[in-house]
Order: structure tokens, then sequence, then C-alpha cells
């Protein structure tokens, strides 16, 4: 059978602005493993909250944070700088939050949201796993 979902958008706050972030999880258990979803150039599409919402429906926390410079969430585009430190403060509130087993948390990016998730794993030891996928990792070329 599967779990009831509760999910909704709430607002992060990251390095002074306001980042939207959309959360399923299963309503009753815990503490769960985690995955954040990462949105390629294009921006924050409706398949990232169905991977969201699919995910907490097996089990899982999912998150899908619409980067900064996008509709819904202030500042620029950093094109892997300002990005990286929004990810590693999401990871810092959700290691914060009793449903969260933080020795279980992973990534999944997909473009420019695969080379913000390597980024961000190449600074933080808190990801046990990460998927790329469609990775440009070479952005100066």
């Amino acid at each position: 059978m599967k779990a009831k979902i509760a999910a909704g958008h709430f607002s992060l706050r990251s390095q002074g602005l306001s980042l939207q972030v959309f959360m399923a999880k299963p309503e009753q258990g815990g503490p769960l493993p985690a995955v954040l979803i990462n949105h390629g150039g294009g921006g924050m599409e409706p398949i990232y909250q169905e991977m969201c919402l699919y995910l907490a429906g097996i089990g899982y926390v999912a998150l899908a944070m619409t980067f900064r410079g996008y509709p819904g969430s202030e500042g620029r585009q950093e094109y892997g700088k300002g990005e990286i430190e929004d990810l590693l403060n999401l990871a810092e509130h959700l290691k914060a939050q009793s449903f969260v087993d933080k020795s279980r948390m992973g990534m999944f990016g997909y473009s420019r949201g695969a080379l913000n998730t390597l980024l961000a794993c190449e600074r933080s030891r808190d990801f046990r796993a990460a998927v790329l996928w469609s990775v440009p990792v070479e952005m100066v070329a």
C-alpha cells in the first residue's frame, strides 16, 4: 500500500534570499531518507514535483528547490556559485528535522541541476548518493 503523502511549498532563507522549496513526505514514519531534486537551466517544471510525490509515496522525504533567479525565488542566477550555498543551507535545514534520517541523504540533478549536485557533493559529506543526468562539466568551454 502506498503511503499517505503530505506535500507543499515553504520558503528557505539563504544568503538573505527567499527561495521556494517544494517538499513531499509520507505523513507518518521517520526518520526517513531524503532526496534533493535539482532542476535544470529551464527552471522548475512540473516533473520535479511529480518526482518528489513519487519518492514520498515509496517512503522518502523529497524536496525540489527553485534556484535563485528563477520565478518563485529571489536573487539572480550564479551558475554554480550561490546555488551551491543554497543547497548546503537546505541540507542543514533538513538535518534539523526529526523526520529526516541525516545519515541517508542524497541528491539528483538534471543538466545545470546536475552541475549544482556535483559541486555540492564536492563540498559536503552529508550526501551519501548522487545521480547526475546530462551534467555540463565544461561550463567555461
